[in-house]
């Protein structure tokens, strides 16, 4: 079968959904079918390139600033619509694109008996945004998840929340979480005696990383010292912007490596040397249900534990005490025991926690175990 995966997605760049179509391209090969990507990535004036013996081509337009971004968006589909034809896909794997994309794709696979699957990652909720219900991100999310995507679709959804929504709307539909592989998944760590806290991504539209420095700040000066926390991907700066108090960085200051904004390659050096992951969401908003941390992923991924509450469907992997300290909670009072147990613990018990880890990325999100789900959407 020939598959067309299509998106907005910067491929092959390195962001979250990249990297999802990346395992999926990887999976669709090792099941024997023919793989095209589509995404806006670094221009390449629509040539098809190989990535990772993964065919791709960028329907972005080298024009700079927001003129070309523009431009790049209103022409997506007249652009991707010359990419179907010249390959002639047997199916189309898209993601989140806007909903008139969305209509103009059903239209032509229907007119093409072209097999149609939507890939569902996420729904936002409208306390993310500061146009609460009016913020465009979030209606057109509703339009597609609500009316476009139906019984002339099918569905990979990355959580059992997105998929009870759509088996309801009697779609056919199957679950696949976050999954890693073999270059993915390292086993060596680099653990020093000073317990290293690690929390990779963009506080305050969901990560409560507010809630963990707020933790820490009810340990003791002394618990404190026997840990560093290494934030990565927001500047000191944009934590106070994000309602951080400056008081509150000043005085675990000596605890807190904040790096900003770092390439990939550096958050994963960071993992190789941390002994948890921290990641505090809240419970009850439909993001955090619908979604699948990528990050908790990648950090059982390099022998890494995390300390997190159960949001989405991390209860099905995640075993307090073998791969991870699970918080009952979201508030600082929840997750403040469990900082104080994670610090107190022996080195070989917290060498024996990286090795479940480990295992857990290994036997439980390696891409092999999905194989079988994948193939059945791909059914005719």
């Amino acid at each position: 079968m020939k598959i067309l995966l299509c998106s907005y997605f910067k491929f092959p760049n390195g962001c979250a959904g990249s990297v999802r179509h990346e395992k999926f391209a990887q999976m669709l090969k090792s099941l024997e079918h023919d793989v095209l990507v589509v995404g806006t990535g670094r221009c390449n004036d629509f040539r098809i390139e190989t990535f990772k013996n993964i065919q791709y081509t960028s329907l972005r337009y080298a024009t700079p600033g927001l003129k070309g971004k523009i431009k790049t968006r209103l022409e997506y589909w007249k652009n991707l619509k010359k990419v179907i034809q010249q390959y002639t896909p047997d199916c189309i794997i898209m993601d989140d694109l806007r909903p008139l994309v969305t209509i103009k794709i059903k239209r032509f696979a229907k007119s093409k008996d072209i097999l149609l699957i939507h890939d569902s990652v996420e729904w936002y909720s409208r306390q993310q945004y500061k146009l609460n219900f009016l913020a465009p991100a979030l209606i057109c999310k509703n339009i597609i998840n609500r009316y476009l995507i139906d019984d002339r679709c099918r569905v990979i959804a990355i959580s059992t929340y997105l998929m009870r929504h759509f088996e309801a709307k009697r779609v056919q539909c199957v679950n696949i979480p976050i999954v890693v592989d073999d270059e993915d998944i390292v086993k060596d760590k680099s653990l020093e005696e000073v317990i290293n806290f690690a929390y990779a991504g963009q506080a305050g539209k969901k990560d409560y990383l507010h809630v963990m420095l707020a933790a820490m700040m009810l340990l003791t000066a002394e618990e404190r010292e026997k840990f560093k926390f290494h934030i990565l991907g927001c500047s000191e700066q944009q934590m106070i912007d994000n309602g951080i108090p400056a008081q509150v960085i000043q005085e675990l200051r000596p605890s807190l490596v904040i790096y900003g904004r770092v390439p990939r390659d550096e958050v994963f050096r960071v993992l190789q040397k941390s002994n948890f992951t921290l990641l505090i969401r809240s419970e009850e908003l439909r993001y955090a249900k619908a979604g699948f941390p990528t990050k908790v992923v990648e950090s059982l991924a390099r022998s890494t534990p995390v300390i997190a509450n159960i949001t989405s469907d991390l209860g099905e992997y995640l075993i307090d005490g073998y791969n991870s300290f699970i918080v009952p909670g979201c508030s600082a009072e929840d997750l403040a025991p469990v900082l104080k147990k994670a610090v107190s613990l022996s080195m070989a018990q917290r060498e024996k926690m990286c090795q479940n880890a480990y295992d857990t990325a290994l036997n439980r999100f390696h891409y092999k175990h999905f194989l079988d789900r994948l193939q059945t959407i791909l059914s005719r």
